[in-house]
């Protein structure tokens, strides 16, 4: 039997590889039809006797037989025992027995399974390979004035790639020229077509299916989102969960059990219980077919890969088996408030001076602290500064502490931009300001206080958005996965609760910094039990990657919280956190079901084997019957 551990190595493979595997089915199919036609010459020609039938039945064995003899031989060297090494002896009982026609149909029905199994695994490996392969060999680029066609993995960042209409975009990269409608559900599962502009990113794989657009590339071939999602695939299969991990250290007890049975049922009844040993014998070796845990340990990899591939489809890279198991079971989700649950499309409402400040002068000394910041409250600062035309100041000796704030010295000043307790703890006296906005209604909002040695400069009040689908995707996970939903943010409370209560959220804690963040999913975790955290930035990675499950969102565009996730969301939609725990849930309901019913076939068989009511041919058929009713189970996942 093929590993199923070997499925993602070949998909780096070259075409001819796929060829040479398409050639081997074809082969093995012909050996099939011919030992077959051997197989029923040799029925037809009982009635004219021995001599008349033996030659046909030699030819059927040997043309059946010799693959998988070769491949038993291949396992004795290899120092394991696999299901061939068993048929090959069973085989060879069944002859010793004079039980031609039961040895020739056990290699015939054996051939027809590995067939339809390595069929089977075929479409399971094609999914994977389509997934991969939908990058263009080659890209137009435009250079000194004229267009050149390069290969993809020759191009290089800030290469600028001419994408026409119904071509795929090759490369990563932001729009610098033209717009088109852009399918980029090969990527983030969005079968909506989205119209992609100047200024506005794009993946490798998409399509361009309306207009044509140049593409500044921001990533090499290697580093698209596409190749990050073929690597981590190809990482994640090698994550075992520890449902696999229990099946594999069970089978390596389970075969050498079931065997040294088989060896003390041939022998014990006839030496001790005057059993016939014949009789007792061929018992053995139906049993022997029937000790090979083939079902048993493809019942968990097969069904994780299928879930890793549906869920690639859908914009969702899980980095293991043992993710799959978690967000099975975790009891409860922490959510980010900001760029999460909000759009995080924040926007300046208003500035607030104080102390003879203007509100330019304060926006200006913000933004010009903000401008190298990435958060998104530093971007809306610096956009309204820019919306304003006001210019920015060379900053010196800038230091940044992440989830407070940022310091640095303007014209030989040192200035302070950030949350209230970072201005406090530099010494700021913050009464005057505070006693200033609790006079107004700024209930939802989220401040930014600008100051200098001594006083506070003034206030910079901003606002976010709900996601359109918050309420609606929290609401699921309460009502339909029974999920305990908390949020977490380094917001004040007033914004936070507003949000909270807008979603119907219970439980939250506000201003937290980054290590707060994981204390406090550490205090979760001992509270609730499994904890899934959901973020997208820099500030939630530690959080991200101390849950039991951290889920990254928008994470084509956040290598950080790419990398510190478990699993990772491609586009900005939370209605895929339900959806990939829906997965997970059946997931491992299908591997439960294929670990019982291969259990349950094996218990049946040996009763029946020791009882005297089972041969080697139905052994052989229930055997590999239930190695492809597992594989076929799993490969619901990837039919929905």
């Amino acid at each position: 039997m093929k590993k199923l551990t070997a499925w993602l190595n070949e998909i780096a493979v070259c075409d001819c590889v796929t060829h040479c595997r398409h050639s081997y089915l074809l082969s093995s199919t012909l050996l099939i039809c011919i030992g077959g036609m051997f197989l029923l010459l040799s029925v037809a020609l009982l009635p004219f006797g021995k001599q008349f039938w033996m030659p046909a039945v030699v030819s059927a064995m040997l043309i059946l037989g010799t693959p998988t003899a070769l491949k038993a031989l291949e396992s004795l060297f290899q120092r394991r025992f696999s299901i061939h090494v068993l048929v090959i002896v069973a085989v060879a009982g069944a002859l010793c027995l004079s039980k031609f026609g039961e040895a020739v149909t056990v290699l015939f029905l054996f051939a027809i399974a590995e067939l339809l199994e390595e069929l089977s695994e075929q479409r399971a490996r094609d999914a994977i390979r389509q997934l991969m392969k939908i990058t263009p060999n080659e890209a137009t680029v435009e250079k000194e004035g004229k267009q050149v066609r390069v290969k993809v993995e020759d191009l290089k960042v800030n290469d600028v790639v001419l994408v026409k209409e119904g071509e795929r975009i090759p490369i990563d990269g932001v729009v610098i020229w033209g717009k088109a409608l852009v399918n980029q559900a090969p990527i983030t599962g969005e079968q909506q077509p989205l119209l992609k502009t100047v200024g506005n990113t794009v993946f490798a794989g998409s399509i361009s299916i309306d207009g044509t657009i140049k593409v500044k590339a921001t990533h090499t071939a290697h580093e698209s989102t596409i190749a990050r999602i073929a690597r981590l695939i190809e990482q994640a299969e090698t994550q075992k969960a520890p449902t696999e991990k229990f099946i594999d250290t069970f089978s390596r007890y389970y075969t050498p059990s079931v065997i040294l049975l088989a060896v003390l049922m041939a022998i014990v009844p006839p030496m001790f219980f005057g059993g016939v040993f014949k009789d007792w014998f061929y018992r053995a070796l139906v049993v022997l077919l029937i000790s090979c845990p083939c079902a048993l340990v493809i019942s968990a990899p097969a069904t994780i890969v299928c879930a890793l591939v549906q869920a690639a489809r859908n914009g969702v890279l899980i980095k293991g088996g043992v993710y799959i198991e978690q967000l099975a079971s975790v009891k409860g989700i922490a959510f980010d408030k900001t760029g999460t649950l909000t759009t995080g499309g924040i926007e300046v409402d208003k500035v607030i001076p104080l102390n003879e400040h203007s509100e330019e002068e304060v926006l200006s000394i913000a933004a010009s602290l903000e401008s190298m910041s990435t958060h998104p409250l530093a971007k809306a600062i610096v956009k309204e500064a820019e919306k304003r035309s006001l210019k920015l100041m060379p900053v010196k000796s800038i230091e940044a502490e992440i989830g407070l704030g940022i310091s640095g010295t303007i014209n030989e000043t040192r200035y302070f931009v950030g949350h209230a307790d970072f201005l406090r703890n530099s010494g700021m006296p913050m009464e005057e300001a505070l006693d200033a906005l609790g006079k107004m209604h700024l209930v939802g909002k989220s401040l930014v206080f600008v100051g200098e040695k001594g006083h506070i400069c003034g206030v910079i009040v901003l606002s976010d958005k709900l996601r359109e689908n918050a309420k609606t995707v929290i609401e699921h996970l309460k009502k339909h996965c029974k999920k305990h939903i908390i949020m977490l943010t380094g917001d004040n409370m007033t914004a936070a609760k507003s949000v909270a209560e807008m979603l119907g959220i219970s439980e939250l804690y506000a201003e937290l910094l980054p290590e707060d963040k994981v204390r406090k999913i550490k205090e979760l975790m001992d509270k609730h039990g499994s904890i899934a955290m959901v973020g997208d930035g820099v500030n939630d990675a530690p959080a991200l990657a101390t849950a039991n499950v951290g889920i990254a969102i928008g994470s084509a565009g956040t290598d950080i919280a790419l990398e510190a996730s478990h699993v990772a969301l491609i586009n900005d939609e939370l209605d895929k956190i339900p959806f990939v725990i829906h997965l997970s849930i059946r997931a491992m309901r299908i591997i439960r079901f294929n670990i019982a019913f291969s259990l349950t076939v094996k218990a049946i068989f040996l009763v029946l084997a020791a009882v005297g009511m089972a041969n080697l041919w139905m052994a052989i058929a229930a055997d590999m019957g239930t190695s492809l009713a597992v594989l076929a189970n799993s490969m619901h996942l990837l039919r929905d």
